[in-house]
């Protein structure tokens, strides 16, 4: 009889620690800062799952929790590469430091699901790599921006499937992403759908560019050097105010007009020193005065609107050469219907004033071009040919077109006292 109530005895402990242990999983699974699948990356994960070093070295995966208001946190002193996997929020900026403070590489994960209140941002500051993996979604406050620093190499590595998603957080714009222009660490945007922004992207430098859906941003991109060939392409901007903001000569690296159908902001004066071929675009000159000191070429198709003292010179042997085609005119018109567009300034003399196409000892050939709505169309002030063919004059505000002084026109047609080429139908605009 004693041999079986000890038995029960025995059997009634053991059941009561199995019943024990199963308590104790519980409230481990509810603490904050237990370990889950989704904080843990597979580089840096267990191969065990029924372990978890606690204390990371060298490479770690964070993040608090998976709850979407749950605030994230990072460690940066003991580490040198982390993984974020979760869902939750940064109510600060972030300033990552540089490879000399420890941390070289920062991993944002497939499942992340990140946002940046308003006004914190994420800063990498200088010689760090960050990475971004394919489905990674990051949502920016008012304010917010992705900044890559002096020599951070940047890799967005989104798929077809599964683009890497920046966006707004609210119906308030973010700041974008902006590039540091110093360095040359690569700057990989693949797969990416950037929207929401004031800036999408501001490449401070030159990087590539590729299958990305870039949208319902102030500006697409600012382009700041060239892109290099084939680094531009597959690329969808729509809905922004203007697709590009950069300066004219960089523009070419966009490719052709089946590469990029956007509209381009060029603002301020220009100066094109070198040969260069302005692809189809819609170009809008904001009181800007493209100087061209060698060849400029505008290809078929292109079309160019320009606000008041906006204007072209070719000066110093520099050439234009806007050679459309019958189906595909080359246009010049203003950006507002109630203005005229063409340079003034107080120091020119009355007739090269007002010019919208100014030639000061440069050479010009336009054909099948649509000008409207300028001061003065065409102005030769120097001894160059400038011919005019199968082109239309319209809506100008000022009817002379003579050369300066006792010049020749060198084949221009001088409006004031006939048209001396045939195929330009001009009439002067009257209020």
């Amino acid at each position: 009889m004693k041999k079986i109530c000890l038995f029960i005895a025995v059997l009634a402990l053991l059941f009561a620690a199995c019943g024990k242990h199963d308590h104790l999983e519980d409230e481990i699974k509810d603490r904050p800062d237990a370990p889950n699948s989704s904080t843990i990356s597979s580089s840096s994960a267990p191969s065990s799952s029924s372990s978890y070093d606690v204390e990371v070295s060298s490479s770690s995966s964070l993040g608090s929790s998976s709850s979407e208001n749950k605030p994230c946190e990072l460690d940066f002193e003991s580490n040198e590469s982390i993984t974020i996997n979760t869902i939750c929020i940064y109510e600060k900026t972030i300033l990552v430091p540089s490879e000399r403070d420890k941390l070289n590489e920062l991993n944002i994960g497939s499942q992340a699901k990140i946002e940046f209140a308003n006004g914190a941002s994420l800063n990498m500051n200088n010689y760090n790599t960050l990475n971004i993996a394919e489905g990674a979604e990051l949502k920016f406050g008012k304010n917010s921006a992705l900044q890559i620093g002096n020599g951070t190499t940047l890799n967005i590595s989104g798929s077809e499937e599964n683009p890497v998603v920046l966006k707004a957080a609210g119906n308030d714009k973010w700041a974008g992403i902006k590039i540091d222009y110093r360095g040359s660490e690569p700057i990989n945007i693949i797969y990416a759908e950037v929207s929401g922004a004031d800036v999408g992207i501001d490449f401070g430098k030159t990087g590539v560019l590729e299958n990305c859906n870039i949208y319902n941003n102030g500006y697409g991109i600012i382009l700041n050097s060239d892109f290099a060939e084939g680094k531009f392409s597959g690329n969808n901007f729509s809905s922004n105010e203007y697709d590009v903001w950069g300066n004219l000569v960089y523009m070419h690296s966009l490719g052709s007009s089946e590469q990029f159908t956007g509209k381009m902001h060029i603002k301020g004066n220009q100066g094109l020193s070198a040969k260069i071929t302005l692809p189809a675009f819609t170009y809008f000159i904001d009181e800007g005065i493209i100087t061209i000191s060698n060849e400029l070429k505008i290809e078929p198709g292109a079309s160019f609107k320009l606000t008041d003292n906006s204007m072209f010179i070719a000066r110093n042997n520099g050439s234009i050469i806007a050679i459309g085609e019958i189906n595909k005119p080359i246009t010049f018109e203003s950006a507002d219907d109630n203005t005229f567009w063409g340079g003034t300034f107080e120091d020119w003399n009355l007739s090269t004033n007002y010019a919208a196409f100014l030639f000061q000892d440069g050479t010009g050939k336009f054909q099948h071009f649509n000008v409207s709505r300028a001061k003065k169309a065409f102005v030769n002030d120097g001894s160059g040919s400038v011919t005019l063919s199968d082109g239309q004059i319209t809506d100008f505000l000022y009817n002379d077109y003579l050369t300066n002084g006792s010049q020749q026109s060198g084949g221009i047609c001088e409006l004031k006292s006939g048209i001396s080429c045939p195929d330009v139908e001009t009439n002067q605009y009257k209020e």
